[in-house]
């Protein structure tokens, strides 16, 4: 009886292995057991099956370390010498095959405490890289221009980002700052692949950082910000909006991506905005106590509104010509200045405000005519006139 038992078992369990093909299948016999037959216990347990995936999905999607398959580099796979003050050892230039490396932390008996200049520069084939807490110096354009690069870790203690250290590293694409940082240098991450960055408190950046970097499209500034750098966020083509801190008093030349900014809010700290050219925006109000530079709104054809700093002086040369959406925008209490063709070819102007309180002749300076092309109303003509505008309008 039991043999017949054992027959039907083992029939049933090879129909069973037969139609699970792709899944595992584990037949598990208790300890003990000499005779198998109806009177013993016994399980058949089926696996779930697996599902594939490739090794992007691993490290996201099931939070993988990206750093965890990196290799050692052995110390024949740089050039190095001692370190100007002898204590430790300086790396001059990564010569290994490795796409993922670990840089060693000691070489002989001493540490490794400096990377040189260049040192990884250039590198197609690099694509991971932990530095060791032992290194205290980084040279500038450590990592530039190495296009396959994608994860870097750096010291725990380390205070700056060198200048250029990952300029133009495209594939560049994600990268968290530590909380130590208090300096990142010049073009330090220009042209990279960044889509997003978060600056921590109390770091202060050098020009043009992240300038270049075509595929950001979020920046986070941290709160105690006084100023943008020269050059900082220019030609970011997909970054449409930037919140800027309260604490912000300066914006430098260049520092925005006027080009393609759509919406911006001028903090109100503002004191001094350099060279810039907006592009795109439909709105913006002044700050009291901002100057504003030659052409800044110039041929801005989205611009449907605008409000002028009633502090405001002067009104530089081509401010707003040839934005022919414009359909409002005011002259100051405290004008004192217009330059050439300051509102030439404004198509779409409804409205132009003067206030009862600008009453002073102004300077009109500046080559051609501050109006040339702008329909006005015969009233507003006339409040021109008395403030010192004495162009021949066409109506």
């Amino acid at each position: 009886m039991k043999l017949v038992k054992w027959i039907v078992f083992c029939i049933a369990a090879c129909s069973l292995l037969a139609g699970c093909r792709k899944k595992d299948v584990g037949v598990f016999i208790p300890a003990g057991v000499e005779t198998l037959g109806a009177e013993e216990e016994w399980t058949v347990e089926v696996a779930e099956e697996s599902v594939e995936t490739d090794e992007e999905t691993e490290v996201f999607a099931q939070g993988k370390d990206p750093f965890a398959d990196v290799v050692v580099a052995s110390a024949s796979d740089f050039e190095y010498a001692l370190t100007d003050n002898l204590e430790g050892v300086k790396l001059i230039k990564y010569k290994g095959a490795g796409a993922k490396v670990e840089i060693l932390s000691e070489i002989e008996g001493m540490p490794v405490i400096e990377l040189g200049e260049k040192c990884f520069a250039r590198n197609k084939a690099l694509t991971t890289v932990v530095i060791p807490d032992s290194v205290k110096k980084i040279g500038n354009e450590l990592f530039e221009e190495c296009e396959s690069l994608r994860y870097v870790r750096l010291p725990k203690d380390i205070s700056y980002i060198s200048a250029n250290m990952f300029s133009r590293c495209k594939s560049l694409e994600e990268f968290v700052l530590p909380s130590s940082i208090e300096w990142i240098g010049g073009w330090a991450f220009q042209g990279t692949g960044l889509k997003s960055i978060v600056i921590p408190k109390s770091v202060e950046l050098g020009r043009g950082v992240f300038s270049g970097c075509v595929q950001l499209v979020s920046v986070e500034l941290p709160e105690d910000m006084t100023a943008l750098s020269e050059w900082l966020f220019s030609a970011c083509s997909s970054l449409k909006k930037i919140t800027l801190p309260k604490s912000i008093t300066r914006i430098e030349n260049e520092s925005l991506p006027g080009e393609w900014l759509t919406e911006l809010t001028i903090p109100k700290n503002v004191v001094y905005i350099g060279d810039m050219h907006f592009k795109a925006l439909k709105s913006i109000e002044m700050p009291d106590s901002v100057e504003v530079s030659f052409a800044i709104f110039a041929d801005c054809t989205s611009l449907e509104y605008a409000h002028l700093s009633d502090s405001l002086k002067s009104i530089p040369s081509r401010c707003f010509e040839n934005c022919t959406s414009l359909k409002t925008v005011n002259l100051p209490a405290s004008l004192e200045r217009m330059g050439g063709a300051a509102f030439k070819n404004l198509s779409s102007l409804e409205k132009l405000i003067i206030p009862d309180s600008l009453t002073r002749n102004i300077n009109a300076f500046g080559a051609g005519e501050w109006f040339e092309g702008t329909k006005l109303p015969l009233a507003t003509q006339v409040q021109l006139r008395k403030i010192g505008c004495y162009e021949t309008f066409k109506n």
